[in-house]
């Protein structure tokens, strides 16, 4: 399983997480936003299965700045 962090939630960080779920079945993707809301936006629709911390940071394959 394919593991990546996404920083920024916005048009272009939302945007990149839908696209890597389209392309590979099998990723975990792992999200971070100082707006709290497009962050809790973005796991209840699906576009990140979590929220990005210092605990599941390390384990990560890619991360997008």
């Amino acid at each position: 399983m394919m593991k990546v962090g996404i920083i920024g939630l916005g048009l272009i960080g939302g945007s990149i997480s839908l696209k890597l779920k389209e392309i590979f079945a099998d990723i975990k993707i792992s999200g971070f936003d100082l707006n709290n809301d497009s962050l809790e936006y973005s796991i209840i629709n699906n576009i990140i299965d979590n929220n990005l911390s210092l605990d599941n940071l390390e384990g990560l394959d890619y991360i997008f700045i």
